[in-house]
C-alpha cells in the first residue's frame, strides 16, 4: 500500500508539535488516526520521517471479525 492509499483511508488527527528538546533527526510521532473496517476501529500512526504504522492487535481483531484488507 502506497502512502497516498494509507492516507486515503485514515481519519488524521491534527498534526502533533516535536516533542520538547527534540534533536532533529529521531522520528517522533507526527500524527495518529483510524482506519475504519466493516465497523472496526483500526488504529494507525505516522511519523515525522513517514513512516506509518497500524496497530496490529486492532487489525488482527478487525480481520478475525471479517475485515479483509
Amino acid at each position: 500500500m502506497t502512502a497516498a492509499e494509507f492516507d486515503a483511508v485514515t481519519i488524521w488527527s491534527l498534526v502533533l508539535r516535536p516533542p520538547r528538546g527534540w534533536d532533529g533527526k529521531t522520528a517522533y510521532l507526527l500524527r495518529d488516526g483510524v482506519i475504519h473496517c466493516n465497523g472496526e476501529a483500526v488504529r494507525a500512526y505516522q511519523f515525522s520521517d513517514g513512516t506509518r504504522l497500524v496497530n496490529n492487535e486492532d487489525l488482527a481483531r478487525a480481520m478475525r471479525n471479517g475485515c479483509v484488507t
